[in-house]
């Protein structure tokens, strides 16, 4: 496989930069999987950066019980992003459905459409794409 291709493939598993990409890739001999790995441990080790974006996200259910979750990130960019619209869609339906009393029980949570999965490991995976820092903020459930 040539070099381009390895790096688009890295890229297509971890989104990271090109350059990253490639010094990763040499550092691990070429094997992308451990490029990956070390793309991983370069992000869980950088430094958090300040939220700048919040939105809020709401699921209801039959007119009955109702959520409103809070997420921050750093950039607008990332915000608007479809991939975090559906993000926040699915943690306030979490919340309708598990009655988490605060969000650190609720990022303790396996997700309802994926047991194996936690929020956090979620939230975790979309921080690494996205090489921004993602948080749950607030968030609130309503019972009638």
């Amino acid at each position: 496989m040539t070099e381009l291709n390895l790096i688009k493939e890295l890229r297509s598993k971890t989104g990271c930069g090109i350059l990253d990409g490639k010094s990763a890739l040499a550092e691990s001999n070429w094997d992308v999987d451990a490029a990956a790995k070390i793309i991983e441990k370069k992000r869980k080790n950088s430094p958090p950066k300040d939220i700048g974006f919040q939105a809020v996200f709401t699921y209801n259910h039959n007119n009955r019980i109702a959520s409103i979750v809070v997420l921050g990130c750093n950039t607008d960019f990332v915000g608007k992003m479809e991939e975090f619209e559906t993000l926040g869609k699915n943690i306030a339906q979490q919340i309708v459905g598990t009655a988490p009393d605060s969000v650190d029980d609720l990022l303790k949570q396996d997700f309802i459409k994926n047991p194996g999965v936690s929020i956090h490991d979620m939230i975790e995976e979309f921080s690494c794409r996205t090489q921004e820092t993602v948080k749950i903020l607030r968030l609130h459930r309503e019972q009638v």
